[in-house]
């Protein structure tokens, strides 16, 4: 079986590369630590840890800084991760707009563009990416720093582990698209996909106010409504690679239909086209408002709401008691640690989260809800974390960690 990068590894290098993972992981999160340090958090021999310490100075990834005060002995050496010597590209295709952005290994943003999306096929849609990289890495990339990954978030139905588009909601695919294959052959470097939503989820893992948190569920409201669910630490994925389609889970069997089929959906209540369209219901239907039924966003309904409009606070309720439903289901599914909730909505978090907790606190196990954090995600507009954080995946699984260190050695590019 030959090694994947993108994919699934191999056998013959998953034990190493997740071996090597998992004492990158270990350096980034607890150094300055020295090697007998992290030869015991690791579980590993000394001998282990120095022979992969070796290789992760030679990519230029781990660093020795200031030596410890001795205790007797041969002073040791603190190891440390290094975030300055690589570069990375993140990109976020929206439904209408392209983001991309140059990012050191902290996740720092360097430089960034973002355009409209202006595709309308896969071939467009490929073409579009790879202009838009290649006019950030010209304009903005260090020559001196190595260009290390590219990671890609979507819309849509994606194969994270085949890096493949099946489904977009707002182009045209004839076939699937095989869009990490085509990115990696242009730049000649390993790239990632992932889904919009699960991606989040992830970055709120590493670095929102989900960090570190083993089990929590991440929902999103936008045009469309999904949730990304970290189970044990991972993004649920699942046969398909796509889980987590909360939105289509009917609250009102009574309610309108939605375009996957089903009546009532929460889509159709909760999404920012929904918000939209029943303020503007009511409004057709004589309540009064200071909202301008010619100026609607969901953003200037949560600034109503915050200032008291009684209907803004009404839909913005209604809204509030759907997604509940819908949580509660989940929730007693899974009992998860926390819950983050994304989108406009969060704008009015004052009116939305007491709403929550009340119809919650109705709706699932006592136990399973009895100390849940149920927070606003402080990172969402970050668009960019998303697509980062599946290089951050990538290095503590060891998947890139293998591939740099087989560049070195000299072994050909998968």
């Amino acid at each position: 079986m030959s090694t994947t990068y993108n994919g699934v590894p191999s056998l013959k290098v998953h034990d190493k590369q997740t071996t090597t993972g998992l004492v990158y992981q270990l350096a980034s999160q607890a150094g300055p630590i020295s090697r007998i340090e992290l030869a015991e958090l690791a579980h590993l021999a000394p001998a282990s840890i120095t022979k992969i310490s070796r290789q992760l100075i030679a990519c230029g990834l781990l660093h020795e800084v200031n030596a410890q005060q001795s205790t007797g002995g041969r002073r040791p050496i603190n190891l440390q991760t290094r975030t300055d010597n690589h570069q990375i590209v993140a990109v976020r295709i929206g439904r209408t707009t392209l983001h991309t952005g140059l990012c050191d290994l902290s996740g720092s943003v360097l430089a960034s563009r973002e355009v409209p999306l202006n595709a309308s096929n896969g071939e467009q849609l490929v073409a579009r990416i790879t202009d838009e990289i290649s006019t950030l890495l010209a304009q903005h990339k260090d020559p001196d720093k190595d260009l290390m990954a590219i990671a890609m978030t979507s819309p849509g139905l994606v194969n994270t582990l085949a890096g493949i588009v099946h489904y977009l909601p707002h182009i045209n695919l004839a076939e699937p698209l095989a869009l990490t294959e085509q990115i990696s052959k242009v730049f000649h470097v390993p790239s990632y996909l992932g889904n919009n939503i699960r991606a989040l989820a992830l970055a709120e893992h590493y670095f929102g106010c989900a960090k570190d948190c083993q089990d929590v569920i991440v929902v999103r409201l936008h045009n469309g409504i999904g949730a990304g669910i970290i189970i044990d630490g991972a993004v649920l994925l699942g046969q398909a690679q796509n889980r987590g389609e909360i939105g289509h889970i009917q609250v009102n069997p009574l309610g309108e239909r939605c375009h996957c089929g089903n009546f009532g959906c929460l889509e159709t209540i909760a999404s920012n086209k929904a918000i939209v369209q029943r303020v503007q219901q009511l409004f057709e239907s004589g309540y009064s408002t200071s909202l301008n039924p010619d100026n609607l966003t969901v953003s200037t309904v949560c600034d109503a709401a915050n200032q008291g409009d009684e209907l803004a606070i009404r839909v913005l309720t209604d809204v509030a008691e759907n997604l509940a439903k819908a949580l509660a289901t989940t929730i007693n599914l899974l009992n998860p640690q926390e819950i983050v909730i994304g989108g406009h909505i969060t704008e009015a978090w004052g009116v939305i989260k007491p709403v929550l907790e009340a119809t919650l606190q109705r709706q699932t196990m006592a136990s399973f809800i009895k100390d849940l954090p149920i927070e606003a995600s402080k990172i969402e507009r970050h668009s960019l974390l998303a697509p980062f954080a599946l290089i951050r995946r990538a290095l503590n699984k060891g998947h890139l960690l293998q591939y740099m260190i087989d560049q070195i050695h000299g072994q050909p590019t998968p």
